[in-house]
Order: structure tokens, then sequence, then C-alpha cells
């Protein structure tokens, strides 16, 4: 029996590879939902706009691959038209071409894809809201959820290092060395935030824009077209610029009323009524983003572990999180390649 922590893409994909060869496993994620850092906001039929991550790229083929596997379409980024940039006390700048580097989204939303790993895995070997809070290794892993011990013979841990470290009690089955490094792997966008706007009509576009704007004066500091597709309606989202402190001084309505007003002075007046709207500020999330992440700029994670071999094939433990990836690290993409490496060393 396989134990993995994390319920996110690439716990999801680890599960589906082990399933794929006849592996058992049991999986347990802290949150109610599955996805981890993959959520949306609910629109029109069953679509979502991503409040997490966004995108993928032509040269990420995992993640196409993927998609043609589960039969999940995807579409290029609404690019089309122009792109506005926005400074304190200057009238707004407007340039041709928004966009020039190609990128995927998944029609109607990321959330589409973590509910079709779902549905390819065993239902008794899912378990949401079951936070593991103690694991103990003794000629095997011993996993305490919730109050009930689970045995397994090998462990994958498919979460954030720093978010794993902080929540469970693991570092006292590793060596100090290895526990200075997973905890010094930042957890990519973990403290950040995100606001999106749902829309009947894309009125930007009707405009010739694009949805593409950068800016200076705040609170978002860059913008994108979010639709999920034409037959769930259209959206804005953004990238909020002030960092996690500050933004904890500011109430979440006073910095949702900042952003449309913001999309009203970029795009018109239309923008002031969106059909629904939602702020994801992801510092409030304890199994994603930690004190570190908050103390700390943004950055890609690297947390190569080759010299810990030894240490994790006697614990017949494996990492399999976005973070923890040899390529594409903290992207989606990130997420799948982990998971492949650790299913190909099973």
């Amino acid at each position: 029996m396989i134990s993995i922590v994390g319920g996110g893409l690439s716990g999801l994909y680890t599960a589906y590879l082990l399933q794929q060869k006849g592996l058992a496993f049991q999986l347990f994620e802290a949150r109610e939902r599955f996805g981890g850092r993959i959520k949306g906001l609910p629109v029109g039929d069953s679509s979502h706009l991503e409040l997490g991550p966004s995108w993928f790229w032509p040269h990420q083929a995992r993640m196409q691959q993927l998609c043609a596997e589960l039969n999940l379409p995807y579409f290029e980024q609404y690019v089309a038209g122009d792109a506005l940039y926005q400074l304190p006390g200057r009238p707004m700048q407007r340039f041709q071409g928004a966009g020039t580097m190609t990128s995927y989204r998944l029609a109607g939303g990321l959330t589409k894809l973590d509910a079709a790993l779902v549905e390819q895995l065993p239902r008794h070997a899912l378990h949401a809201n079951a936070p593991v809070a103690h694991v103990q290794y003794q000629q095997g892993w011993q996993l305490t959820v919730n109050g009930v011990t689970h045995n397994s013979d090998a462990l994958i841990l498919a979460a954030p290092p720093r978010a794993l470290i902080n929540k469970t009690n693991l570092a006292e089955q590793l060596s100090p060395k290895l526990v200075d490094r997973l905890a010094s792997t930042p957890t990519w966008m973990a403290a950040q935030a995100k606001f999106v706007a749902h829309y009947s009509q894309p009125f930007w576009r009707q405009a010739g824009l694009a949805g593409d704007a950068f800016s200076r004066t705040g609170p978002m500091v860059e913008i994108h077209d979010a639709s999920a597709h034409e037959q769930a309606g259209f959206a804005l989202f953004g990238f909020i610029g002030l960092d996690a402190q500050q933004r904890k001084s500011i109430a979440p309505k006073q910095l949702e009323q900042a952003c449309l007003k913001q999309f009203a002075d970029l795009f018109g007046p239309q923008a002031l009524q969106p059909t629904t709207f939602a702020l994801q500020d992801w510092q409030h999330s304890p199994y994603t983003c930690t004190q570190a992440d908050i103390n700390q700029a943004t950055e890609h994670p690297n947390c190569p572990v080759h010299e810990f071999t030894d240490e994790l094939a006697s614990l017949n433990l494996y990492f399999a999180g976005s973070e923890m990836a040899n390529e594409e690290a903290g992207y989606l993409e990130g997420a799948l390649a982990a998971a492949e490496g650790v299913v190909l060393r099973i």
C-alpha cells in the first residue's frame, strides 16, 4: 500500500499513474475539496474562472498530452486587440499588440482537469477533509488522520514542502539538512492574490482591447482576459500588486471595490456591473502558504534532493509536489513531471 499526502494536481496525477500500474494507494487531502491551488469561481454551467493557476504553454507537452488523454479541450489565451498601460497622474497609454507569446487555457477552467482525474480514481481511495497530523516510520509508515492510523509501505508527499514541514511532524523523521532544504524552498505563488470579475458581454473586446493591462497605480499590476469560454460569459482578472502584509491592513470588500474601480478606469463603466466577482488571497490558505512564504518575495522554487537519495530510499519516501520537480517547478507542468518521476522510481 502507498500513501499519498496532498490532493492537488500532483497528488491526483500520482494516483492516476499508480492506478495505471496496478498499485494500491490511499490519498489524503486536508482541504474539503481536491485541487490544491487549482480553484475556480463557478460561472454559467459547469465552468469556473481561475482563482489559482491559469495557463500552460506550447513547450509543456505533459499538460497537452493529459488534456488529450482525458478529452479536455483547451484554447489559446485571448490576446487580440490593444493593451493598456496605466501610470500615476498620466493619461492612459494604449499600444498595439497585447501579447506575442502563445499560452493555453483549459476550456471551462482547470477544475475540470482535477474533476476528470478524480473521476478516473476509486472513490474509496480518496479522502478529503483528511489532514495528516502525525507521521512515523517504523519498518513502514504510520499516518494519523482524524484520529485513525493508516499503515503503508511507501509515502508520497504531494504538497508544498514548507506546508508539509509546517503542518505535520515530518521534520522529526528526517535529517536536519534535508529539513532545512525543504523549509527553504519557496511555495510558488503562495502569498499572491488575484481578483476576477465575470461579465455577460466582452465590452473590452468590442472596444478593440485584448483585456491586457499593466499598471503602476494599482491595486492590480497585471490584468488579462480570463474568460472560461464564450458560452460561460466573459471575464477579466488581475494580480494584486500589494504584498501580503499590505493586504492585511485593507478590508477585503474595500480591496474588491478598488479592483472594480480600476477595471472601470481601464475598460469603461460597464466594468462596475459584473455578474459575479471574487478576491482570492492565498496567504489565508494554510495548506498552501506559510509565514516564510509571506515574509519572502516570490521566486521560483528549486529543491534538488539528489544528495539525500540514500536517506529517502531507506525511508521509502518520495516527493511529488510541483516545487520538487526537476523541470518546470511550480507550474502545472512541474506537478505532472514530479509525479511521473516518483512513479517511475517506485
